[in-house]
């Protein structure tokens, strides 16, 4: 039971890394379209983006690390 319950975890986690990942494919196509002005905003999206990934693939990796 143990390693179908760590399995329906492990599902779950990886569809939640999966949507950040689609997230941030979607603000890095915004920041190649960015004109100057918007630039920064746009980088800051992206670089804010790909920190909540790290941490949920770190995350992951940690509750199956043990």
């Amino acid at each position: 039971m143990a390693s179908a319950d760590a399995q329906i975890e492990l599902n779950k986690s990886i569809d939640a890394l999966e949507k950040k990942i689609d997230e941030g494919k979607v603000k890095l196509s915004n920041l190649i379209k960015a004109t100057d002005d918007m630039y920064e905003s746009m980088k800051n999206e992206v670089e804010s983006s790909w920190d909540s990934m790290k941490t949920a693939f770190s995350d992951m990796a940690s509750k199956f690390r043990n």
